[in-house]
């Protein structure tokens, strides 16, 4: 008997459309861990993760660059975002960023509000608190002594 199950290309497609449905993250690397027989399907099928998500109608074309570092990056920024406009004015590039890491927007900001200030990184909220910490105990904000004692705080406030 076979071992392996028969994936065709409708068969893959309908599987990352029902996966898009249900709000799954479909980045490569949870798919690879959590559907590795879709993937390496998709792979021998398509050539491609970014390929594959095109032609199930997911993506409108293959993503060139990564617009954030990874999880971290995007939840740094959608702390931003959150912080300078309401839920429905964040821009929609994070939007389809949060849903391809997160499954949905709600998702991603769920996460978010969970991890709160362990986020890994600098984002605005750090900062201030960070520099009202500082001011509060009396030390020095010049910009030479930042920059270093916590060049990394200096360079992300530039």
């Amino acid at each position: 008997m076979r071992e392996r199950s028969l994936w065709d290309e409708d068969k893959i497609i309908d599987t990352i459309r029902a996966m898009h449905n249900r709000h799954l993250p479909l980045f490569a690397a949870y798919v690879m861990e959590n559907h590795h027989r879709l993937f390496s399907a998709a792979l021998r099928q398509f050539s491609s993760w970014p390929k594959a998500l095109v032609a199930a109608g997911v993506n409108q074309k293959p993503r060139k660059k990564r617009l954030y570092r990874g999880r971290s990056s995007l939840l740094n920024a959608l702390s931003d975002a959150l912080e300078r406009h309401s839920l429905q004015n964040v821009p929609h590039v994070l939007k389809l960023e949060a849903a391809h890491y997160f499954g949905s927007l709600e998702k991603a900001i769920a996460v978010q509000k969970k991890q709160g200030n362990r986020l890994p990184g600098w984002n605005r909220r750090k900062i201030v608190d960070v520099l009202s910490g500082m001011h509060r105990s009396n030390e020095s904000l010049a910009y030479g002594r930042v920059r270093r004692e916590i060049p990394a705080l200096a360079s992300k406030c530039r």
